[in-house]
Formats: structure tokens, sequence, C-alpha cells
């Protein structure tokens, strides 16, 4: 066994139960970090859409007054 090696040096001395055992705990944290990934993603997502909702109707609202302003404006003359 090449012990110069990285791999050879984490693998020696294990048992085979050890390294399936590790191996599995690694792939269990990959799929872990994945799933929060595609949570925040999704989090980001509903909070934009939120935040997208309320700059329309604060727009609308602008506009709706300005209207009625230039409709007051328009009666007084």
């Amino acid at each position: 066994m090449p012990e110069h090696y990285a791999c050879w040096r984490e693998v020696a001395g294990k048992s085979l139960d050890e390294l399936t055992a590790q191996m599995k705990r690694k792939e269990g944290e990959k799929e872990e970090k994945e799933k929060r990934k595609e949570r925040e993603k999704d989090q980001r997502r509903k909070e934009g859409r939120k935040g997208k909702m309320r700059k329309k109707k604060e727009g609308k609202g602008k506009k709706e007054g300005r209207e009625r302003e230039e409709r007051k404006e328009g009666r007084g003359k």
C-alpha cells in the first residue's frame, strides 16, 4: 500500500464496516446540504414575490392619489 497518498492514509487500518459507515455519513451530509440550499432558495423566491406585490400595490396607490389630486384641481378652476 503506497502510504504517501492521502486516501491510503485515511483508509489504512480501518475495517470495511467503518469505511462504509463513514461514506454513508458523508453522503447524508451532502444530501442535507443540498436540501438546505433548496429550502433557502425557495424561501428567497417567496420573499421576492411578496416584495414585488408590495411594490405593485404601492405604485397603484400613488397613481390613484395623483389622479385624485388632479381631479380636485380641475374642479376648483
